[in-house]
C-alpha cells in the first residue's frame, strides 16, 4: 500500500539520493585522508633521513677537526687518546649509515649547559624505502671511513716520526728531509678526503630536502583535486535533492488538505468515543451503586435469618440467598473496578502495612474455602521478609484474592493450591518480593492463555458455564499489578495446573516487629521431627514460626536434652517406632501436622496425639495452638484491659460538638479532666498554656487539621506527651499513615469504650480497678438506646443528653450535606458526610453510618451519584421518635 503512494515514493527517492550523495562524500573524504596520511609518513621519513644526514655531516666535521688536532701533537700517548675518540666517531657514523641502509632509530645525545639538565636525547626513526638512494651513500662513505682508519694508523706513525725529529734523535739530514717531505705529502691528502665525504653527505641532505618538497607539492595537488571533486558531488546531490524536494512538496500540498480533513474527522470521532466511554463508566458506577444499596439490606437480613432459629429447610434457603447476594456483590464490585480503571480513577497509594498480619488474615479466609472443597492450601513466606513494608496492600489483597479464588475454583477436590512469597533482592531500605499462586487445576492451553487477562473473558465459554464467574478478576489484577510497576505472568499447561506470578519492589517501613512476647518469656523448647522430602516447605515454615516463641531442638540432639515442651510430627513420622518412647521420656504434648483423618490409620499413635495442626501453616495459627497446648489464657498473651479510674488531664481537639460532649462524658467517667478545642489551632494555644498528660487530635478539622497540629507540637516540644489520632477514617493503612506523621497511637470512630480504655490504660496510671469490660459488637443493626448505652457504658440520662445535643445540631448538618449534593461538590459532600458519620457512629446509629459511609466513599472517589437524603432524614425521624 505504501509503495503505491506518490508522496512515499518521492520521499524514498529523496532519501536514496541523499544517502548515496552523503556516502560518496564520506568515501571521498576517507580516501583523501588515507592519501594524506601516506604522504605524511613519507614526509616524516624524509625528515628523519635529512636529520641523519645532518648528524653524519656533523660527525665528519668532528672527525676532521680531531684529525687536525692529531696532526699538531708530538706526543704518542696524547695521540692515542685522540685516536680512540676518532674511532668512536667512525663507529657512530657507521651506526647512522646502518639506519639508512636497513631502517631503525638513531639516538643522539646533545649536551646542555643548564642547571639540573645536562643532556637531552634525540631520536630519528627511519623506514627503509625501495628507491635505494641511501645505498649509494653507504657504498661511498663506508670505504672512505675504512680508508680513514688506515690513515689514522699512518698518522700515529707520522707522530712518532715527528717526535724523533723534535727530540733531535740521531738521524741524518737526508733522513730528516725525507721525513718532512713524507709528513707534508700525508697532510696534503687529508683535506681532500674529508671534502669528498662532506660532498657525499651534502648530496644526501639535498636529495632529502628535494624529496620532501616534492611530496608536499603532491599533497597540495591531491588536496585541490579532492576539493574540486567534493564540490562537484555536493553540487550534483544538492540539485537532485532540490528537484525531488520540490516535487515532494507539491505532492504534500495536494494531499495536505485531505489529511487535514481526515484529522478533523478523527478528532471528532475520538471525542465522541471518549464521551461514550465516560458515559459508559459513569453508567457502570451509578448502576453498581444503585444495585449495592438494596444488596446491603439483602445481605444483612439474610445473615440474620441464617443465624435465626428457623426450620432446616428455611435455614438452607436463607444460606442460598446470602451466598447468592454476596456473589452478586462481588460481581458488582468487579464491574465498578473496571469502570474506575477505564475512567482513570483507579489509584494506587503507598502506606505501611504489617506483612505477617496482612497475609495471614487473607490465608485464614481462603483456608475455609479450600477445606470446603477438600483442597490442600499451602502458604510459604520467606522468614527473612521485613515485618513492615510500604505499599498498597488493599489493592495487593484484591490481586491475591482473585488469584487464590480462581485457583481454588478451578482445582478439583483433593488437589493442591500453593501461595508463596519469596525474596528476590534485599537491600538496606528496600526489598523485592516474588508472589506466586500455583494450583494443580485444569490448566490453560497455550492458545487460550493470551485471552484470560481480557475483561469479560475466560479461557473458553464452557468454563463460565461450568465454574461461573465474569472473567473480570484477572483483568483487574493485571491492571493493578501494572499500575504498581510490574507484570502479571502466567505459566500453565492444560490438564496440569497453572502458576500466576509477579514481582514487586517495596520500601521498608520504620516499624519494629513485635510478636507473642509473653510466649518468648516462657522459653519453651520444641522438637519438629524431620521430613525426607519437604517440597511444600511445611517443616521450614513451622520451624520459622516456632523459633519466634521458643527454642528449636534438632532431632539429632535429643539424646543430650532433658526437657521438651512440645513435639511436632508429620505423616511420614507415624511409622517411627520410638514415638511412644519419646512421649514417655519427655512427657510432653504431641502435635500432628496434617489432616487429622490420616491419624485414624495408626491407632497406636492416635492415643499419644493431643493436638492437630493442618495446612496452611502460619504464625497466628501456630501461636494459638501453643496457647491451647499450655492452657495459656488470652490475658497471658495480651494486656488485661479493665474499666478503671485514671489520674490525668486530657486535651481533646474535635470539631463536632456532639463528639465533644461524648468524649468529655466518657473521659469523665474514667476520672479524667478534659479541655476541649474546636480545631488544631485552638489545641496549639491550649497546649502552650497548660500541662496535659494525654492529647487526642481529630485528623479532619477546619482551620488546622490534626496532622499539621501534631507536626507543630513535635517541633515545639521534642519530648511531647503522647498524642492520639482520633478519626473515622478506618481504611487499612490509615493507622500506619498517622503514626508515620508523628502520632503516638490511633483511636478510630465510632469510639468503643473498651478501645478508649485500652488507649488511656497504655499511657496513664490506673488509680482503681473495677469489673472487666463486656465486649461490644458494632455491626450494623436497627437503632436502640440500649445499644448506645452499652457501647458508651453510660446511663440513660446521659445518653438522652447526648441525643438531645445531636438532634439540635442535625438540621444544619443535613442542610450542608443537601447543598453540597445539589452542586455535586465532592469535597464538601465528603466533609459534611464525614462530620455527621462520626456523631452517628458514636451514638450507635449504624444504619445511618452505612448510608453516610456510602456518601463519603462516592465523594472520595468523585463518583457522580444520587444522594438519597430523604431516606436518611426519615431514618433520623424514626430514631428520634422511638428513642
Amino acid at each position: 500500500m505504501l509503495l503505491k503512494d506518490t508522496v512515499f515514493r518521492n520521499l524514498l527517492a529523496l532519501l536514496f539520493v541523499f544517502t548515496m550523495g552523503y556516502g560518496a562524500l564520506v568515501t571521498i573524504h576517507l580516501t583523501f585522508n588515507r592519501i594524506i596520511e601516506e604522504f605524511d609518513e613519507q614526509i616524516k621519513n624524509e625528515q628523519a633521513r635529512y636529520k641523519i644526514g645532518e648528524y653524519i655531516l656533523k660527525e665528519i666535521s668532528d672527525l676532521e677537526s680531531k684529525f687536525y688536532k692529531l696532526a699538531t701533537l708530538f706526543n704518542e700517548n696524547a695521540a692515542l687518546n685522540v685516536k680512540q675518540e676518532i674511532l668512536q666517531d667512525i663507529a657512530l657514523i657507521h651506526e647512522a649509515i646502518d639506519v639508512l641502509e636497513n631502517g631503525g632509530t638513531l639516538r643522539t645525545r646533545i649536551e646542555l649547559n643548564l642547571v639540573e639538565i645536562h643532556e637531552v636525547l634525540e631520536e630519528a626513526s627511519y623506514k627503509k624505502t625501495s628507491n635505494g638512494k641511501q645505498v649509494f651513500e653507504a657504498i661511498d662513505l663506508k670505504p672512505k671511513l675504512a680508508d680513514l682508519q688506515k690513515k689514522l694508523n699512518e698518522m700515529i706513525n707520522i707522530i712518532k716520526l715527528k717526535q724523533r725529529i723534535v727530540n733531535n734523535e740521531e738521524i741524518t739530514s737526508e733522513e730528516k728531509q725525507k721525513s718532512r717531505l713524507k709528513i707534508e705529502i700525508f697532510f696534503k691528502k687529508i683535506p681532500s678526503h674529508f671534502i669528498r665525504m662532506r660532498e657525499n653527505t651534502s648530496r644526501l641532505l639535498y636529495e632529502s630536502k628535494q624529496n620532501r618538497l616534492s611530496i608536499e607539492k603532491n599533497i597540495q595537488n591531491q588536496k585541490f583535486f579532492y576539493l574540486k571533486l567534493e564540490v562537484i558531488v555536493t553540487f550534483l546531490v544538492a540539485i537532485i535533492v532540490v528537484v525531488l524536494g520540490y516535487i515532494l512538496s507539491r505532492q504534500i500540498q495536494r494531499t495536505s488538505k485531505q489529511l487535514r480533513i481526515a484529522s478533523e474527522d478523527a478528532k471528532r470521532l475520538a471525542f465522541e468515543a471518549d464521551q461514550a466511554n465516560i458515559a459508559k463508566s459513569q453508567f457502570l458506577a451509578n448502576m453498581s451503586h444503585d444495585i449495592r444499596t438494596p444488596l446491603n439490606a439483602i445481605i444483612g437480613f439474610s445473615e440474620l435469618l441464617c443465624h435465626a432459629p428457623l426450620p432446616l429447610k428455611e435455614q438452607e434457603q436463607a444460606h442460598i440467598v446470602s451466598r447468592s447476594a454476596k456473589a452478586l456483590l462481588d460481581i458488582i464490585n468487579d464491574i465498578l473496578d473496571i469502570s474506575k480503571v477505564e475512567s482513570g480513577k483507579f489509584e494506587i497509594v503507598s502506606e505501611p502495612f504489617d506483612v505477617r498480619a496482612s497475609f495471614e488474615q487473607m490465608i485464614e479466609l481462603f483456608s475455609v474455602k479450600a477445606k470446603e472443597k477438600h483442597i490442600r492450601l499451602i502458604y510459604n513466606a520467606d522468614p527473612a521478609i521485613p515485618p513492615f513494608l510500604i505499599g498498597d496492600f488493599i489493592r495487593l489483597q484484591q490481586v491475591f484474592s482473585n488469584l487464590l479464588s480462581n485457583a481454588i475454583k478451578f482445582t478439583p477436590e483433593r488437589g493442591c493450591v500453593c501461595f508463596e512469597v519469596a525474596i528476590v533482592t534485599l537491600a538496606q531500605n528496600s526489598v523485592a518480593l516474588k508472589f506466586s499462586v500455583t494450583d494443580s487445576g485444569i490448566g490453560i492451553s497455550t492458545e487460550q492463555q493470551s485471552a484470560v487477562f481480557e475483561a469479560f473473558t475466560q479461557a473458553d465459554g464452557s468454563i463460565s458455564r461450568k465454574y461461573g464467574g465474569t472473567g473480570l478478576g484477572l483483568s483487574i489484577s493485571l491492571k493493578i499489578v501494572e499500575m504498581m510497576g510490574s507484570r502479571l505472568e502466567l505459566d500453565s499447561e492444560e490438564g496440569r495446573g497453572s502458576c500466576f506470578y509477579f514481582s514487586l519492589a517495596f520500601s521498608l517501613a520504620s516499624h519494629q516487629k513485635k510478636s507473642a512476647p509473653s510466649l518468648q518469656e516462657k522459653n519453651y523448647q520444641y522438637v519438629v521431627l524431620p521430613l525426607e522430602s519437604d517440597r511444600e516447605k511445611l517443616r521450614i515454615s513451622l520451624v520459622s514460626d516456632l523459633s519466634e516463641v521458643g527454642n528449636i531442638v534438632e532431632p539429632h540432639n535429643l539424646q543430650s536434652i532433658e526437657k521438651i515442651d512440645l513435639l511436632f510430627l508429620f505423616k511420614e513420622n507415624l511409622s517411627t517406632a520410638n514415638l511412644n518412647k519419646l512421649k514417655q521420656r519427655f512427657n510432653c504434648p504431641v502435635v500432628f501436622v496434617g489432616d487429622s483423618s490420616v491419624i485414624g490409620e495408626y491407632p497406636e499413635i492416635k492415643s499419644i496425639v493431643e493436638h492437630y495442626l493442618d495446612v496452611p501453616i502460619y504464625g497466628a495459627k501456630v501461636f494459638n495452638l501453643i496457647e491451647k497446648a499450655f492452657h495459656i489464657t488470652p490475658q497471658e498473651t495480651e494486656i488485661d484491659y479493665l474499666t478503671a479510674r485514671f489520674n490525668g488531664k486530657i486535651l481533646v481537639a474535635e470539631d463536632n460538638e456532639n463528639n465533644q460532649k461524648l468524649i468529655e462524658v466518657l473521659l469523665g467517667k474514667l476520672g479524667l479532666e478534659c479541655d476541649l478545642a474546636n480545631n488544631g489551632e485552638e489545641a496549639l494555644e491550649l497546649y502552650q498554656k497548660n500541662t496535659y498528660d494525654l492529647v487526642f487530635l481529630d485528623v479532619n478539622m477546619p482551620v488546622m487539621d490534626g496532622v499539621t497540629a501534631v507536626k507543630i507540637i513535635k517541633t515545639l516540644d521534642k519530648t511531647a506527651i503522647p498524642i492520639i489520632a482520633l478519626t473515622a477514617n478506618t481504611i487499612k493503612g490509615d493507622k500506619e499513615k498517622y503514626l508515620s506523621a508523628g502520632m503516638d497511637d490511633y483511636l478510630s470512630k465510632p469510639i468503643i469504650f473498651k478501645a478508649l480504655v485500652e488507649v488511656v490504660h497504655r499511657y496513664l496510671n490506673v488509680s482503681t480497678i473495677t469489673e472487666p469490660l463486656t465486649p461490644l459488637e458494632t455491626n450494623s443493626m436497627k437503632y436502640s438506646k440500649a445499644l448506645t448505652m452499652q457501647q458508651l457504658e453510660l446511663d440513660e440520662e446521659t445518653v438522652d443528653m447526648l441525643l438531645d445535643g445531636f438532634f439540635e445540631t442535625l438540621d444544619p448538618a443535613l442542610e450542608n450535606l443537601r447543598t453540597a449534593s445539589r452542586s455535586q461538590n465532592h469535597l464538601e459532600i465528603y466533609k459534611a458526610a464525614h462530620f455527621l458519620k462520626g456523631s452517628c457512629a458514636n451514638l450507635a446509629m449504624y444504619e445511618a453510618v452505612d448510608i453516610l459511609q456510602e456518601f463519603e466513599t462516592n465523594a472520595r472517589e468523585s463518583i457522580k451519584a444520587t444522594y438519597d437524603l430523604k431516606s436518611l432524614e426519615k431514618l433520623f425521624q424514626e430514631i428520634n421518635a422511638n428513642r
